[in-house]
C-alpha cells in the first residue's frame, strides 16, 4: 500500500508540473495573424513580435480595452503582413492619454531597422490616466505598396518602464488613390483556376500561377473585378515567373494580345508544350530568354511578323533552350 501511495503521489507530482509548464508555455504563444489591411485598425496588443512586456487591461466608459502597454524606450512591436494596396498618405494612433515622456514612434518596414516610412512625436501627459485614450495623425515620408511586417519603434529621453498604452493603428490611403481599382498586390483566381495579381498602377494584372492539370490555355486579353464602387476591367500584360512551370500536361498556349511580358521560367519544365501562339504584337521586347526552358524540342512557336525578330532573338539567346529546333511561324496577329 505504501509503495502505491508514493506512486500517486509522485504521479500527481509530475502533473502538476507537466501543468505548470503547459500553461507557461501556452502563455508565451501569440497567434499567427494572417494578412490584414493597412487600411482598417491594427490592435496593439494583436503583435506578432515584441520588445516590451506586452499586454495591458485598461477601462474606458466601463468597458474593458485590450492594449499594447509597458512600453519603454528602446521596444519595438511588430505586425506581420500588412497589406498596402493603394499608397499611404497617412499614419494614425490611438494611445492612452497619459504619457510618462515625450516619445518618438518611428515606422519602418520588414524588420526593426528596415525602410523608414514615418514617425509621429507625441507629448508627454502626466495628469492625465491609462483609462483615456486619444489620436493621432500624422503624413508618411514614403509611399508603401505591397505586403510588409510593420514595426513601430518607441524611443524617448527619459526611459520609464511604462511610457504609454497603445490601444491600434492605421495608414489611409493617398489622395491620388483610385479606390474603386482593386488594390495593388490584390490576387483573384478566374473560373478555370488561372490566379492573377494587380500591378502597380491598378490597371493592369500579371498571371502568376495555372492549374497543372490544364492542357489547353487561351489566355484571357483582361479579367473584371467586382467592388462596392462597380466593375473594374484590367488589363493582362504579363505572365510572371514561374507561372505555368512543371505544368507537364499543357501542350497548347495562346498568348493573350495584351501581353508585353513573359518572365524567367513561366514555362519551364512544359515538357508537352508544342504550340505556343503569340496573339498580339506587345511582347517585342521583355520575353525572357529563359521563360520557355525545357518545353517539347519540336515546338512550333507562331509570331506576328512585328514580333518574329524580337521574340526569336529571345529564344535563340538562351544557350540551354534547343531554339534551332523550333519552328517559327508569320501569322496575322490582332494589334
Amino acid at each position: 500500500m505504501k509503495s502505491s501511495s508514493v506512486i500517486r503521489n509522485t504521479g500527481m507530482v509530475f502533473f502538476a508540473a507537466f501543468a505548470f509548464c503547459l500553461a507557461a508555455v501556452l502563455a508565451d504563444i501569440r497567434p499567427v495573424h494572417a494578412a490584414v489591411s493597412a487600411y482598417s485598425a491594427i490592435e496593439g496588443e494583436n503583435y506578432d513580435d515584441n520588445s516590451s512586456k506586452g499586454v495591458s487591461d485598461s477601462w474606458e466608459n466601463g468597458g474593458e480595452i485590450v492594449s499594447l502597454g509597458w512600453i519603454n524606450s528602446g521596444d519595438y512591436a511588430c505586425y506581420k503582413n500588412v497589406v498596402f494596396g493603394y499608397g499611404i498618405s497617412k499614419f494614425t494612433i490611438r494611445y492612452s492619454k497619459k504619457i510618462l515622456a515625450n516619445v518618438d514612434i518611428r515606422i519602418t518596414l520588414d524588420k526593426p531597422d528596415g525602410k523608414y516610412v514615418g514617425d509621429l512625436s507625441l507629448s508627454s501627459r502626466t495628469g492625465s490616466n491609462w483609462t483615456d485614450f486619444v489620436t493621432a495623425s500624422a503624413k508618411m515620408k514614403k509611399e508603401i505598396s505591397g505586403t510588409h511586417d510593420v514595426y513601430l519603434k518607441f524611443t524617448s529621453i527619459e526611459p520609464r518602464e511604462q511610457l504609454l498604452h497603445i490601444d491600434w493603428f492605421k495608414f489611409a490611403p493617398s489622395d491620388s488613390a483610385d479606390l474603386s481599382l482593386p488594390p495593388v498586390g490584390y490576387t483573384v483566381s478566374d473560373k478555370d483556376g488561372v490566379k492573377y495579381k494587380v500591378l502597380k498602377g491598378q490597371k493592369t494584372v500579371e498571371i502568376i500561377s495555372i492549374p497543372t492539370s490544364m492542357e489547353l490555355w487561351y489566355m484571357k486579353n483582361t479579367v473584371t473585378l467586382s467592388s462596392s464602387a462597380g466593375k473594374a476591367v484590367l488589363k493582362v500584360t504579363k505572365v510572371a515567373s514561374n507561372a505555368a512551370k512543371n505544368c507537364r500536361k499543357l501542350k497548347v498556349v495562346y498568348i493573350g494580345e495584351n501581353v508585353s511580358t513573359v518572365e524567367k521560367n513561366a514555362f519551364a519544365g512544359c515538357t508537352n508544350l508544342n504550340t505556343v501562339i503569340f496573339m498580339g504584337t506587345a511582347a517585342k521586347k521583355n520575353v525572357s530568354p529563359a521563360a520557355f526552358y525545357d518545353i517539347k524540342k519540336k515546338a512550333v512557336i507562331y509570331i506576328p511578323p512585328k514580333t518574329l525578330s524580337a521574340v526569336k532573338k529571345a529564344f535563340q539567346a538562351n544557350k540551354k533552350i534547343k531554339a534551332k529546333s523550333f519552328r517559327y511561324k508569320k501569322y496575322a496577329a490582332v494589334g
